[in-house]
């Protein structure tokens, strides 16, 4: 599950806001270490308590645009909160929805809405979607497995983003370069490439693993 942040540039670093979540936002002094703020910026933002009754909106993947990147939820933050918010729409109390779910108790509910114990087995997870089978656990875990890279434009700077680790990210002077380290990165991965133009239309690429060519050893030949 992404959500998406508008990046801006000044004279001293990079801020950004959430577009979603109204009053998310944050700041730093360097590139990478922004997209790393704004990850623990969301995560901050969305965690509540397991008795907690506050519903976030859900991410609109309709947003795109020139300066925007998407951001994912931390899994069991983003599995407490789609519960919460599933459970709400369909005006049900925490006892009742352990009641369906066959729970003996209210607090082994409970601890699906809190992200700090919202670690569920298969079986508790077969028990979810039995009660609320519109709840999509591929949609949750949306880009946690962290393997895409992004080109993005803010302003005259072109930057890399790379999932699996922002440090490795950066800014480039020309998308030319930005395009080039990207690659370059992103060639041992299976995973999504993306390019955003000075308009802000995106371009899709698929990035395959590289494999490893495997030597036979030479045959020895018996005289």
């Amino acid at each position: 599950m992404k959500y998406h942040f508008a990046i801006h540039k000044e004279e001293n670093g990079y801020w950004a806001k959430c577009i979603e979540l109204p009053g998310c936002r944050t700041e730093a002094n360097t590139f990478d270490k922004l997209l790393e703020n704004m990850k623990e910026a969301l995560d901050l933002y969305l965690d509540e308590p397991m008795e907690s009754d506050v519903e976030f909106h859900s991410p609109d993947a309709s947003i795109k645009g020139k300066g925007i990147v998407g951001i994912p939820v931390s899994p069991n933050i983003a599995l407490a909160m789609m519960l919460r918010n599933t459970r709400k729409k369909h005006r049900m109390t925490q006892k009742e929805t352990a009641e369906a779910m066959g729970m003996k108790g209210l607090f082994s509910y409970q601890r699906l809405e809190s992200s700090k114990t919202a670690n569920p087995e298969l079986a508790t997870l077969d028990k979810i979607k039995s009660v609320f089978p519109e709840i999509d656990f591929d949609f949750i875990i949306q880009g946690t497995s962290r393997k895409n890279t992004h080109v993005i434009s803010v302003e005259n700077e072109w930057m890399v983003v790379f999932e699996s680790d922002f440090k490795n990210s950066g800014v480039y002077k020309t998308q030319e370069a930005a395009i080039k380290a990207a690659r370059g990165l992103s060639k041992k991965m299976s995973g999504e490439f993306t390019i955003q133009g000075k308009d802000g239309k995106v371009k899709h690429e698929k990035i395959g693993k590289e494999k490893a060519i495997e030597k036979k050893p030479r045959g020895i030949r018996s005289k």
